[in-house]
């Protein structure tokens, strides 16, 4: 398992997001490889370094999870990863008994990995297209809509403009959970 992390470690630091062209991207790509390093330090059992991330980052599993959806699928050989009961029970127990985290506490962080996530999976890596061009070149929902709106229709129209509003609203209620800030619209306002 800890070389699936490592795989996504060394895809992403050999091809990381451009910054100026894909700046939400780059941020969350950092957020990402952050909790990625956390995880694989969780896996390799660093004396210190397990209890730091139980007490400082104690959702860091279903974190890494969320922001996964929104950046793997363009990854090589991305597959989503989910929890089997035989798996949750051996997390759990690992937990409990080697952890020494609380049962209630284990209970938690299991239902949070094993939970889905609300909104359009298959869009996500499209709308994160969308904000990182809105932001990079100072575009409107209009622009983007006519540039970027994936509707298959030949003209975009207000109801594609509303769709693009609703699957970016859900991408910055991501973006404001982990402090990531930015700035959209013509270059110089907000």
């Amino acid at each position: 398992m800890a070389i699936g992390y490592e795989n996504t470690l060394s895809f992403w630091k050999a091809n990381p997001p451009d910054p100026t062209k894909q700046p939400i991207s780059a941020r969350l790509v950092e957020a990402y490889l952050f909790r990625t390093e956390l995880q694989l330090k969780f896996m390799r059992g660093i004396p210190g370094a397990m209890d730091e991330i139980v007490r400082d980052y104690p959702n860091v599993s279903a974190e890494w999870k969320e922001l996964a959806i929104w950046i793997a699928p363009s990854e090589p050989n991305y597959q989503a990863r989910r929890i089997t009961e035989q798996n949750e029970d051996t997390i759990g127990d690992f937990l409990v008994a080697q952890m020494k985290m609380p049962y209630s506490q284990a209970k938690a962080l299991l239902k949070s990995l094993s939970k889905g996530t609300k909104g359009a999976p298959n869009k996500r890596p499209q709308t994160l297209k969308m904000l990182d061009a809105m932001v990079a070149n100072g575009w409107s929902y209009a622009q983007v809509a006519v540039r970027m709106c994936d509707c298959g229709n030949r003209s975009h129209n207000e109801k594609c403009r509303e769709t693009i509003r609703k699957r970016i609203k859900e991408l910055d209620a991501l973006l404001a959970r982990y402090g990531i800030l930015y700035q959209r619209g013509t270059p110089g306002k907000k």
